[in-house]
């Protein structure tokens, strides 16, 4: 039986670590809480969407109804996933608190979600799939900012 040893060649040896540095800056501190939240946020559209999609084509709810109750079900979705997964710095102590801010912050989430979704759907002629896109652009932009400074700031972050 022979050993061999193997050997590490120093350029490969900094190619893994320049990749290791890329992955961290990437999933680290802000960039990487963005990049988790548009995870988080596509698993919480796919859940609005699909409801919105069967509310609508199977149940016959109107549109609106349909997006109103899609919408309310992803918040659900995004709030576990958030508080589990994305963000690193929680600001609040009182959960109780931190789930009523969040529920605030997506109640006018889905104000800006149903005026898109209408003005799309209504004045503009798109079919109401189409304008739930670009209502969950918008309301993607809106939430995480707003959630990222009311509610995940790091304690370092809070005076500034």
């Amino acid at each position: 039986m022979s050993t061999t040893s193997a050997t590490i060649r120093p350029e490969a040896t900094k190619a893994a670590s320049e990749r290791l540095s890329l992955y961290r800056l990437a999933t680290r501190g802000l960039p990487g809480e963005f990049l988790r939240y548009f995870v988080a946020s596509g698993i919480a559209f796919a859940v609005d969407f699909g409801f919105l999609l069967l509310a609508t084509e199977v149940f016959g709810l109107h549109y609106l109804l349909s997006a109103t109750l899609g919408f309310i079900l992803g918040i659900a979705v995004i709030y576990v996933i958030s508080v589990r997964w994305v963000f690193e710095h929680r600001r609040l102590a009182d959960r109780d608190a931190e789930k009523t801010i969040f529920l605030m912050v997506g109640v006018l989430g889905l104000g800006v979600n149903a005026v898109v979704i209408y003005s799309l759907t209504d004045l503009a002629g798109f079919h109401y799939g189409i304008s739930k896109f670009g209502a969950a652009a918008v309301v993607f932009a809106f939430n995480f900012s707003v959630r990222k400074m009311m509610l995940f700031r790091h304690p370092q972050a809070q005076g500034n």
